[in-house]
């Protein structure tokens, strides 16, 4: 709480410097002071809107909100300043995919693995997507492809066994 109060104060006396805004809303973030923690982000975009962080940190804070559909907004902002960050990709990914939005979560990842195709949650959030929407051709080539980068991703050779029942392929 101290800490808080601090840069509540500090803010008053630069209330310019956007830093102080996104430490503080991740102070407020990690407290559970989620709307406070929401506001402070906002203070920091509305002072420098070209910083990723400012944007990813606003959309977790809205996601604990349950604010969703103002969150995916945030995390596309994310992913539009800077397309590499996979962490935003892969929550952007998961979020459209609660949303009943698997087509456009395959898109998210499929851009993403551009820039990281490494990266197996990628792949692993696009297999679920398949699944979701019952294409489970492409469904395995994600799970196969996250298990060549993760050989120990229990959760994809589970789904390729959800693959095989469906398909009635049982040998």
């Amino acid at each position: 709480d101290k800490a808080i109060l601090n840069y509540k104060k500090a803010a008053r006396l630069d209330p310019d410097n956007p830093a102080l805004y996104y430490n503080m809303g991740i102070l407020l973030y990690e407290t559970e002071k989620t709307t406070e923690a929401i506001n402070a982000f906002r203070n920091a975009i509305d002072i420098n809107k070209e910083d990723y962080r400012y944007h990813y940190n606003l959309a977790l804070a809205l996601e604990k909100a349950n604010e969703k559909n103002i969150a995916v907004d945030e995390l596309k902002k994310t992913v539009a300043l800077k397309p590499d960050y996979t962490a935003a990709s892969n929550n952007l990914a998961i979020l459209l995919c609660g949303m009943g939005k698997q087509e456009e979560a395959i898109g998210v990842c499929e851009n993403a693995i551009k820039n990281d195709p490494s990266n197996y949650e990628l792949y692993f959030n696009a297999a679920i997507a398949c699944m979701e929407i019952k294409n489970y051709a492409l469904a395995k080539g994600y799970f196969e492809n996250a298990i060549e980068r993760n050989p120990d991703l229990a959760e994809a050779y589970f789904g390729l066994g959800q693959i095989a029942v469906t398909k009635e392929a049982y040998m």
